[in-house]
């Protein structure tokens, strides 16, 4: 299809069908979707005690980051049960593609701490 563009000229007219699926495809909504699926299956992963003191934040290179309300709950989750989170992450969700987990503390205002690693 050929439309017309306000200054005489020609331009190829998408369907609206092509954009969606194209936008569907792009790298930033593949990102979206991957973090959707773990923020979805964190409670499933590490039990419903320690999600409801957790948050997961964000997936940056295969780098999963989940804030912690406390130094003890870091604690049990980078050390005690790094390896079966892990586990369960790459078991329950293969195309997330989560190498690591980084734990940060939130913030006291609730809002998350700089990301530096």
């Amino acid at each position: 299809m050929v439309g017309t563009t306000g200054k005489g000229g020609a331009t190829p007219v998408k369907r609206i069908k092509d954009v969606i699926e194209a936008f569907l495809r792009s790298p930033t909504i593949a990102r979206r979707k991957r973090f959707d699926g773990i923020e979805d299956a964190w409670a499933f992963i590490v039990g419903e005690q320690l999600a409801a003191a957790t948050k997961v934040a964000g997936v940056r290179r295969s780098v999963l980051t989940v804030e912690v309300e406390s130094a003890a709950v870091r604690h049990e989750l980078e050390v005690l049960r790094r390896d079966e989170i892990l586990e369960r992450i790459r078991t329950l969700l293969p195309r997330a593609d989560i190498i690591r987990v980084r734990y940060q503390m939130k913030s006291p205002g609730g809002r998350s701490g700089r990301d530096r690693s």
